[in-house]
């Protein structure tokens, strides 16, 4: 392999990094728990905005909470639009979270 073709896929590879690092998720949370054994109800009241919809444990300064989001969305107004419907569809506190990717981890509602 060419000097010149290893520095253009240097280069390459470091752009897409870039771009991976930069790339940012929105997500609406719907509603934050102290308990997991509320998630698996508030997923379900969920159903009806017809969104992809999972928990995310975060840990605060008072203990670990279960956060139900829907998304991610990439764009920010999509996901304005499901913040705004689902304060008329029963989660009147919704709220839009904005995160990088790359940090944001998740787990489906549904796992014990």
């Amino acid at each position: 392999m060419d000097r010149s073709y290893r520095w253009g896929l240097l280069l390459l590879l470091q752009a897409m990094s870039f771009q991976l690092q930069a790339s940012e998720d929105y997500w609406v949370v719907l509603g934050s728990l102290a308990e997991h054994d509320g998630v698996a109800r508030l997923t379900e009241a969920a159903a009806p905005l017809g969104q992809p919809v999972s928990s995310q444990v975060v840990e605060t300064d008072r203990g670990s909470m279960h956060r139900v989001v829907a998304g991610p969305y990439t764009d920010k107004n999509d996901a304005q639009q499901v913040a705004a419907r689902a304060r008329t569809q029963g989660f009147p506190d919704a709220w839009l979270l904005q995160a990088e990717s790359a940090q944001m981890s998740d787990s489906s509602a549904t796992d014990p």
